[in-house]
């Protein structure tokens, strides 16, 4: 598994971890009973979205770099005189 790929799983896993047991915190509060069937869906909701959040961004760095990276190899040609 690629080191992105696991950063991406980690990340989306604890903060719907989080998320969840926050959700799971303010309906106790309330006075309301657990209901796994709602932490789980709070949990999986969650950890999706981040998921998605996090790779989007993860690819949207990469083609920057990848823009970035092939500007200065033009810039330098054309400095040089090669291109």
């Amino acid at each position: 598994m690629k080191k992105q790929t696991k950063a991406i799983l980690i990340s989306s896993f604890l903060g719907a971890i989080t998320y969840s047991g926050l959700m799971a915190a303010f309906d106790y509060y309330d006075g309301e009973d657990f209901r796994i069937v709602k932490f789980i869906f709070n949990f999986i909701f969650f950890a999706f979205i981040m998921g998605y959040i996090a790779k989007r961004s993860f690819k949207k760095q990469a083609e920057k770099k990848t823009i970035n990276s092939s500007f200065n190899v033009l810039y330098f040609n054309t400095l040089c005189g090669l291109k």
